[in-house]
């Protein structure tokens, strides 16, 4: 049993190899043609150099993702509750490090997702996140955020998404949520969209190596709305209540 476990893992480990070059070399052909969106976005969008740079990450993600087919494939649903436009707050949960590609198939185009300060320091892919609007959330404080660049970002109707736990999961499941999503809903009224994602985790394992096929679901969960919360704890009730309703969902 255990020389038939390490042959398949050796199997997936081959094939993530040629998984990885493969990915790279369509990666390299994205960013061929990358002037070119960007310019056709500051055209005939005329949402800024950032609005062009939120518009090639959209297409991008949708890019990956076609490429990955069918060696990865995904369902969405719960969309019919979703607005159709910003600005909202997305809150997600986090069981791998590919999560963020299927940011492209729930979340509006014009989105800034908050991250650590290392994803910043990848070659051409921080870049590409800086000139997003990307926010770096080790550069500056919560408070400091709400009172400037939030206020910018909400008025230009663009929407924010965040992974509250702060790190991929550990063990496969919902651990505690960080505040600072649910002060920015407060803060701005604004909605938060719980968004449940399940199998990201098959695909990349902190346990086996390799990738592997994957079914992955995505459920949007209805909009929890920051007026349905008071008193000076309203943030910490909020964040308890959309964390209670990821992790029923998840079935834990």
């Amino acid at each position: 049993m255990n020389n038939r476990r390490e042959i398949s893992d050796y199997i997936f480990i081959i094939i993530g190899i040629v998984f990885l070059v493969y990915f790279a070399l369509a990666n390299g052909l994205f960013i061929i043609f990358l002037p070119f969106y960007v310019l056709f976005s500051l055209i005939f969008e005329r949402k800024g150099i950032d609005g062009a740079f939120r518009r090639v990450v959209y297409i991008y993600g949708h890019f990956a993702l076609a490429t990955c087919w069918p060696y990865i494939r995904y369902r969405v649903t719960g969309k019919e509750t979703h607005p159709d436009h910003g600005p909202v707050v997305y809150v997600i949960n986090h069981p791998s490090a590919a999560d963020a590609y299927f940011t492209a198939k729930y979340a509006l185009c014009h989105t800034v997702m908050f991250v650590r300060g290392w994803p910043f320091k990848i070659p051409i892919y921080g870049s590409i996140m800086r000139r997003s609007g990307y926010v770096n959330i080790e550069e500056q404080s919560l408070s400091d955020f709400i009172q400037n660049r939030g206020r910018e970002i909400v008025k230009k109707q663009v929407s924010m998404l965040f992974f509250p736990e702060g790190h991929r999961s550990r063990d496969g499941r919902l651990h505690r949520f960080r505040s600072g999503a649910f002060f920015i809903s407060c803060s701005f009224n604004i909605p938060v969209i719980p968004v449940c994602i399940k199998g990201t985790e098959k695909f990349l394992s902190k346990i086996k190596p390799g990738f592997r096929p994957s079914m992955v679901d995505i459920h949007l969960l209805p909009p929890v709305l920051p007026e349905r919360f008071s008193g000076e704890n309203r943030a910490y009730d909020m964040k308890q209540a959309v964390h209670g309703q990821i992790k029923e969902f998840l079935g834990e």
